[in-house]
């Protein structure tokens, strides 16, 4: 599904629903005009029944800072490009979804009263392979959504503070199984638009001698007492409208694990893979087979690694 067609298919709404809910549209509530940099807040105007519940996503380059949970939101925004701002309104009936699409600018107005730096000669470097290291600092983000995750199955919250690995924040998803049975999400390398299924390059890390993607991750107990089942990909993620020279050049796959209760390492072996175009460099999978009342999945220190699985 495309992005187009994914927007034009949010606002839809259930007839089951009108009994529970009001809110018409997502509104900014305050902060500075979509620049780079910039912090705003959005509301959902309207009023909602007490047992309907927001979640709120940013899709594009920017991040929810605080709770994704409340009837507004704040978030910051990273960098240029188009913006995505998703509210699903759950109720015991069903699911609503707004969005709101903004464009992030570039703000090129100086700063009042700071010293402007001598403009140096700008010396071209040629093209060459990223560090290895973090993989949101690498530039890959939350961005590929598939299966049950297309349609709401799947919340996160980038930037929980319920015991993270690494303080401050880890990242929180809430998987609830929908019609498809089965949802996935990509941290994609995305420099166009808000996501890449192969219509522009990935990243490349060639000749920086990793070995591994090393991920820590957690889980909570279900009702039925059941920690969440997963798996873990590294590569592949490019589907049909792949460019030409732009597929994926490898794909790691785990098999299905049980998570526990308290962190856990887990490796996935990257010795020999060709690096030189990593479009996707961290997948999850969950499935109603194995999470049939779903699950909630915590991960943090997500990273490429020059040492061997093992090590």
């Amino acid at each position: 599904m495309t992005m187009h067609s994914f927007i034009r298919n949010t606002f839809f709404f259930a007839a089951a629903l009108t009994g529970s809910i009001s809110a018409q549209e997502i509104k900014l509530k305050s902060g500075d005009p979509p620049r780079v940099g910039a912090t705003i807040v959005l509301e959902l105007a309207g009023k909602l029944a007490r047992d309907a519940k927001p979640a709120w996503e940013a899709q594009g380059p920017a991040r929810i800072e605080g709770s994704n949970t409340d009837l507004t939101v704040k978030i910051v925004l990273n960098s240029p490009g188009p913006l995505v701002i998703i509210c699903r309104i759950r109720t015991p009936g069903g699911e609503i979804t707004r969005d709101l699409s903004l464009e992030i600018t570039k703000d090129d107005k100086p700063k009042a009263n700071a010293e402007q730096p001598l403009q140096q000669p700008r010396v071209e470097q040629p093209p060459g392979p990223a560090e290895a290291g973090d993989i949101i600092k690498l530039g890959f983000v939350a961005a590929g959504y598939m299966g049950d995750a297309m349609s709401g199955g799947v919340v996160i919250n980038e930037r929980s503070r319920d015991h993270p690995h690494s303080e401050p924040f880890s990242i929180r998803l809430d998987y609830k199984p929908r019609d498809i049975g089965w949802a996935a999400v990509s941290w994609q390398y995305v420099t166009q638009g808000t996501m890449n299924w192969g219509e522009t390059k990935g990243k490349n890390l060639a000749g920086q001698d990793i070995h591994s993607l090393r991920i820590w991750a957690r889980g909570l107990r279900s009702a039925e007492g059941d920690f969440p089942t997963v798996q873990f990909k590294s590569g592949g993620g490019t589907g049909p409208q792949v460019k030409i020279g732009y597929e994926a050049s490898h794909e790691v796959v785990d098999e299905f694990r049980q998570l526990k209760g308290d962190w856990q390492p887990y490796c996935l072996d990257l010795s020999g893979e060709d690096l030189k175009n990593v479009v996707s460099a961290f997948t999850i999978v969950l499935t109603k087979a194995m999470n049939p009342t779903g699950g909630v999945v915590f991960l943090d220190d997500l990273h490429f690694s020059k040492q061997p699985c093992g090590k």
